[in-house]
C-alpha cells in the first residue's frame, strides 16, 4: 500500500501570492481526509501565531488523517509544533554543502548535531518525521549519516527532498534504492517541479522503494510547484499496478475546491483535472474516439467522476460534425459539411482578435489577484500599526 501524504496546506500555501484562510484550510483538510490522504502537513506554525492557531484548529478537527506541522532543526520551532497539537512533526534540516554553508552558515558536523538534538527532542513528545531537504544534490556518504543520525534519534519516516528538482527518474530510483539498503523506516519523497519531472521522478522514487510520497492539489507550491496529486495517485495505480486509498472519482472535485481558494487557475491542459484533458477536436482523434474511447483517451474519465467532451473547431472533421449536426436536427451530405467547416474557420479568424483582447485583459486580472502585497500596500499597512503604537501610548484620562 502506497500513502498519500499531503503538503497543499503549507508548500502549495508557498506559491507566492498564495494566502489561505482558517476556513479555507480547515474545509481543504476535511476534503483532503474524505478523499483519503493519510498524512496532511498542515503549515509552518513558527511563521506567525495565526498560523499556530490555523494548524492547531485543524489538528482538533478529528481527521482521520495524520495531522503534521513543520520546523526547523531547533527546540523553539518544535515547541511551536508542540503547541499546535499536531498528531506529527516533520523536521527539515539541510544536508547539500550549498545549503549547509550559505543558508546555515554551519559546517556538517554541526548540521548533523541539528538533526540529533531536534528529531531526539521532537521524537519524545510525538511521531516525528525527518526531512533531508536538498537531499538529491547532497553528497551521498554525508546524506546517508543524516539520515541514520535521525533514525537513531526516533525519526518514524525519513523524507529525501529534491528540492530544485535536480533528479531524472532513473537516477531517482537508484538513489531510493542505495538508501534503502542503510535505514529500516519507511521512506518519503518530496519533489519539486522546476524541470517538469515532479511526477516522475515521484513514481521512481516509488519504484525505488518510497511508500509515502509527498503531493500538493494541482501540483501548487513554490516556484514551479510540486508533484501533484492527481498524476502520482493515477500513475501509482494504472502504470505502476500498486494501491492507494484515494477515492479516485473524488480527485476533480477537490481539484476545483483548490482552484477556488489558491486562485491559481488549473492549466487548461492539465492532465487529468484540466478543462481540455479530455476534450478533443482533431478529425482523427474525435473518429478514433467515437468508435473506440480507448484509442487516444488512456484513463476512462468516468474515474474522475468527468466525461468526454467533443469541440468544433478549426480541425474538427467531418464524422464529428455529421454527429453534431444531427444532434441539432439537420440532415446534410458530406460536400454541405465541407462548406460548413470552411465557413467556421473563417469565423474563427475574423474573430481571433477580439478573443486576444479577452484574454490579455483576463490574464491581468488574474495576475493582479496574486501579486503579493505591493510597496504602497506595505507603506499604508506600516502607517496603521505605527497608528496603533501611538493611540496605545496616548495617556489616559
Amino acid at each position: 500500500m502506497i500513502h498519500i501524504w499531503d503538503e497543499t496546506l503549507r508548500d502549495g500555501e508557498q506559491t507566492p501570492g498564495v494566502v489561505l484562510t482558517r476556513e479555507e484550510k480547515i474545509e481543504l483538510a476535511k476534503a483532503l481526509d474524505d478523499i483519503g490522504v493519510s498524512v496532511i502537513v498542515a503549515g509552518f506554525p513558527i511563521n506567525c501565531e495565526i498560523e499556530a492557531q490555523i494548524i492547531r484548529t485543524v489538528a482538533r478537527e478529528g481527521l482521520n488523517a495524520k495531522i503534521g506541522a513543520v520546523a526547523r532543526g531547533l527546540k523553539k520551532d518544535v515547541d511551536e509544533c508542540l503547541r499546535c497539537e499536531t498528531d506529527e512533526i516533520v523536521i527539515f534540516v539541510p544536508t547539500s554543502d550549498i545549503h549547509i554553508q550559505h543558508k546555515l552558515r554551519k559546517t556538517r558536523e554541526q548540521a548533523l548535531q541539528m538533526i540529533q538534538d531536534s528529531v531526539q527532542y521532537a521524537s519524545d513528545h510525538v511521531t516525528t518525521n525527518f526531512v533531508a531537504e536538498d537531499a538529491t544534490r547532497s553528497e551521498f556518504e554525508f546524506l546517508i549519516r543524516c539520515l541514520k543520525t535521525a533514525q537513531e534519534s526516533g525519526a518514524s519516516r525519513l523524507v529525501l527532498a529534491d528540492t530544485v528538482g535536480a533528479m531524472y527518474p532513473p537516477r531517482m530510483k537508484s538513489l531510493v534504492e542505495q538508501i534503502k539498503s542503510h535505514i529500516s523506516v519507511p521512506l518519503s519523497c518530496h519533489c519539486h517541479n522546476d524541470l517538469g519531472l515532479a511526477t516522475a521522478n515521484t513514481l521512481a522514487a516509488i519504484e525505488g522503494g518510497v511508500t509515502y510520497p509527498q503531493v500538493t492539489i494541482n501540483g501548487y507550491g513554490e516556484r514551479a510547484g510540486n508533484a501533484a496529486l492527481d498524476e502520482v495517485v493515477i500513475g501509482i495505480e494504472n502504470l505502476l499496478g500498486l494501491k492507494t486509498q484515494i477515492k479516485k472519482e473524488k480527485i476533480y472535485q477537490l481539484a476545483q475546491l483548490a482552484e477556488k481558494y489558491i486562485m491559481i487557475p488549473i492549466h487548461q491542459q492539465k492532465p487529468l483535472v484540466g478543462q481540455k484533458a479530455f476534450t478533443h477536436e482533431a478529425g482523427i482523434h474525435v473518429h478514433g474516439i467515437l468508435r473506440q474511447r480507448q484509442t487516444y483517451e488512456l484513463i476512462d474519465p468516468k474515474t474522475l467522476n468527468r466525461q468526454t467532451h467533443f469541440v468544433i473547431g478549426k480541425h474538427t472533421g467531418d464524422a464529428l460534425m455529421e454527429a453534431k449536426l444531427q444532434e441539432l436536427g439537420y440532415k446534410t451530405d458530406e460536400e454541405t459539411r465541407q462548406r460548413i467547416r470552411n465557413t467556421i474557420i473563417g469565423y474563427l479568424e475574423i474573430h481571433k482578435s477580439d478573443r486576444v483582447e479577452q484574454f490579455q485583459l483576463a490574464r491581468r486580472n488574474i495576475e493582479n489577484l496574486t501579486r503579493g502585497i505591493t510597496d504602497k500596500e506595505l507603506t499604508k499597512i506600516i502607517q496603521f500599526i505605527e497608528a496603533l503604537d501611538v493611540l496605545q501610548q496616548a495617556p489616559q484620562e
